[in-house]
């Protein structure tokens, strides 16, 4: 990025001492920055806010530059358990306990204090080990059925980092495309497995500038993904968590587990895939960022695209099930109601959530259509969360849920719903 790019893409939501303790970290470094956050000193008291940041764009435009990357790229919020990370950072460094519980939930003065311990100043360095492990020690993992496992087994932690460096042995063999880094919490009895991979490679075009004019050069790009594995130990056995969706990381995990345990729970961590759940979600992210769709009808369709797709796809039951009658299926799924959207984002997040339907909040109150659309658009299919209610025979109707192409039932339902579900969704 040029300067004013660097300027225009520092975050406004930082308060000034959050400002100057970042410009001294990276031009002189600082020492216990819990302490400086706590007590809100503004270490360059005499120099405005927008002064600072055009100075640091100008004059230490790289390491503005680092900076910005390594929260970026390197520190996802959402994939962050704040009050872990606060606990790494006093054992590690050694904060006050009460100063540092100051900042339970704020990720932002978390991060500052982990980048002010771990950048080098000198040599526009991060002391990468450091920084991983804290990253791997707060590294966040939601209860979701369809990204996680339990298992009578007593998984051995020592047995599964033993097995790490045949893993990263087997995948790298031919180029090194995985990188693999492991944190164990034995007061929680808990084992993180951070996984990060180069995946495919891009040609982007850039514009330069020479003395014949303006000529157009490719840049290779290599994009790596990340995902990450926990373990605890639980009284029946171990609890297994994977963060991302397990289908595009079906093959890695398969060779991991394999390489560090001799057993393959691949397929107990997986959901149940399916080309219309997949379509269903593509619709709702098409039909948000279509410039044509106003943004308060577009949000107020989200529950009209769903329930719109899995009746269609009853009315094919017919031809496709022999041994399911298309009255049957329809009984059990005319009547489903979507009652949340999620979006969690790297930019932002939204939620939505009403047990009578989101359709009835929607229409109660004023821009919750317009912010859904919004936040829709601005995400990606994998960062989009549906929840809608089936009615079952039981007092408790089903819960779907659908996301990144794949569907489960979070809770409720019977038999009897479920299998009218795999016909028209699998």
């Amino acid at each position: 990025m040029d300067r004013y790019e660097l300027i225009e893409s520092f975050p406004s939501s930082f308060p000034k001492y959050h400002v100057s303790l970042i410009a001294e970290t990276l031009r002189n470094g600082v020492d216990n920055p819990c302490d400086i956050l706590y007590d809100k000193e503004d270490l360059l008291q005499n120099e405005a806010t927008d002064d600072i940041i055009e100075e640091l764009a100008f004059e230490d435009g790289e390491k503005l530059q680092f900076f910005l990357d390594v929260k970026n790229h390197y520190f996802s919020s959402r994939r962050v358990e704040s009050n872990r990370l606060g606990e790494h950072l006093k054992k590690k460094y050694g904060y006050d306990p009460v100063k540092i519980s100051e900042f339970k939930d704020d990720k932002n003065a978390l991060f500052i204090m982990l980048f002010a311990e771990c950048y080098n100043h000198r040599t526009n360095e991060m002391k990468n080990e450091d920084f991983t492990e804290a990253r791997i020690a707060s590294y966040s993992f939601k209860d979701r059925r369809d990204r996680m496992t339990r298992t009578d087994d007593d998984i051995d932690f020592e047995e599964v980092t033993d097995g790490i460096q045949e893993f990263v042995g087997i995948m790298n063999s031919d180029i090194a495309t995985t990188k693999v880094d492991w944190y164990v919490n034995e007061a929680l009895g808990k084992l993180k497995v951070l996984f990060r991979q180069v995946k495919g490679r891009k040609v982007e075009p850039r514009l330069s500038s020479s003395d014949s004019g303006t000529e157009v050069e490719y840049i290779e790009n290599y994009p790596v993904r990340e995902t990450a594995l926990q373990f605890s130990s639980e009284s029946y056995g171990t609890e297994i968590k994977c963060y991302s969706s397990v289908s595009s990381w079906d093959e890695t995990l398969m060779r991991f587990f394999t390489s560090t345990v001799g057993k393959n729970y691949t397929e107990a961590l997986e959901a149940r895939g399916s080309v219309k759940t997949k379509e269903i979600m593509e619709e709702i992210k098409e039909n948000t960022a279509d410039e044509s769709t106003d943004d308060e009808v577009a949000g107020a369709e989200v529950d009209g695209i769903v329930s719109d797709n899995i009746e269609e796809a009853a009315e094919e039951v017919e031809e496709t099930e022999s041994d399911i009658s298309e009255d049957f299926v329809k009984s059990r799924v005319k009547r489903i109601k979507v009652t949340g959207v999620e979006v969690n984002s790297d930019n932002s997040s939204f939620e939505i959530y009403s047990e009578d339907g989101i359709d009835e909040m929607i229409k109660e109150y004023d821009g919750i259509a317009s912010s859904l659309a919004q936040s829709v658009s601005n995400a990606s299919i994998d960062d989009i969360v549906v929840h809608a209610t089936v009615p079952s025979d039981t007092e408790e109707d089903g819960e779907l849920v659908m996301e990144n192409g794949e569907w489960y039932m979070s809770s409720g339902g019977d038999k009897a719903t479920m299998k009218a579900l795999e016909s028209v969704l699998n």
